[in-house]
């Protein structure tokens, strides 16, 4: 066996495998490069947006979130060839232009995350009974020896961050972290979190989610959000996952499962609903929504088996009366129904 000598070195190591990885991930799974000409345009001797964002990526995915990190890496030959830079940033560079635009970035990261999920293909693993885990949580951090910006008393007892994360089917792929301070209640900012997280589920994946939250947050205002978040399950999502997501439902429909279906599209309604009701229904804000009686002017409820049933007239009225049940339904200006629809 060959005898190995083990010394102490002062050269600064670089984790090689892991920066290619990155710089495959980046360059062949998303469009970052790309999506970041459209921020603010630079002088033309300034370094590109594309760059400083990839080095700072690969920064915190070496686990170092400092500005002043980057300066162990500006002699780094591989560092600039595995992530595809011309420039690597110096730490004032990159510290000043991530000050400058780090609200237009977020976005832009965000997509590329989803991005990459969906062009690497990461499987993800629903549960026994079908439905894909949605956990959603605040996590705090003990960060009481720092005297970082929003450190403050959690309700942990200890000071720190307050951070909430979604974490996406059995694998937990991040979908968010959302950096809160420590004295922020979890309830604050949740609604909107949870809308941004249930969209970007809904992309990934056409399985039926199943959202799971702290006891903390069951407000209304959550629960408004996923109740909005249900009504068009098929709009917002891409083609193929509107396909798949209607397949789901005809498949667990036919396996005895009762669905309530909300859609603005009457050909969907046509072809996956038994039953069809129109609802007119008027609601100034998502509290009254629930907590006053819903304002229905009028509705219809009528069973229908398909084309080929023809011994309900209000099913025949509406097979043949179909165009203009249509242009009725999209015309802002109608409040009562077509002459054909009469209410039960």
């Amino acid at each position: 066996m060959r005898r190995l000598i083990i010394t102490q070195s002062e050269a600064d190591l670089t984790s090689h495998a892991g920066l290619g990885l990155i710089g495959m991930a980046l360059n062949e799974c998303t469009n970052l490069a790309a999506d970041t000409e459209g921020v603010s345009p630079m002088r033309s001797d300034a370094m590109g947006h594309a760059n400083i964002l990839s080095s700072y990526i690969a920064l915190l995915c070496l686990g170092k979130s400092d500005f002043e990190a980057i300066n162990g890496f500006r002699e780094d030959e591989f560092f600039a060839t595995a992530l595809g830079l011309d420039q690597v940033p110096s730490e004032g560079t990159l510290r000043q232009r991530m000050d400058d635009f780090a609200g237009e970035f977020k976005p832009l990261v965000e997509g590329a995350a989803i991005e990459f999920l969906q062009r690497s293909r990461a499987e993800l693993t629903p549960l026994d009974n079908g439905l894909m885990p949605l956990d959603c949580d605040v996590t705090p951090f003990d960060n009481s020896r720092t005297k970082k910006e929003g450190v403050s008393r959690t309700y942990k007892g200890m000071d720190g961050y307050a951070p909430m994360a979604a974490y996406l089917g059995q694998e937990g792929y991040c979908l968010e972290l959302e950096l809160r301070e420590g004295k922020q209640h979890c309830q604050k900012g949740t609604p909107e979190f949870l809308q941004r997280v249930l969209g970007r589920a809904t992309q990934l994946s056409a399985a039926p989610l199943l959202l799971r939250l702290d006891g903390g947050n069951d407000a209304i205002e959550n629960i408004a959000v996923i109740e909005a978040f249900l009504e068009e399950p098929t709009t917002s999502i891409d083609v193929a996952s509107a396909r798949q997501l209607r397949q789901l439902i005809a498949d667990l429909h036919r396996a005895g499962t009762t669905i309530f279906l909300t859609t603005h599209y009457i050909e969907e309604a046509e072809r996956l609903c038994e039953r069809i009701a129109f609802w007119n229904i008027l609601r100034k804000d998502m509290r009254t929504y629930y907590l006053k009686p819903l304002d229905i002017s009028w509705g219809l409820l009528f069973p229908w088996h398909g084309p080929a049933c023809s011994s309900s007239a209000p099913a025949a009225a509406w097979k043949t009366s179909s165009r203009s049940c249509r242009a009725w339904w999209r015309s802002p200006s109608c409040s009562a129904p077509p002459p054909c629809w009469r209410s039960p």
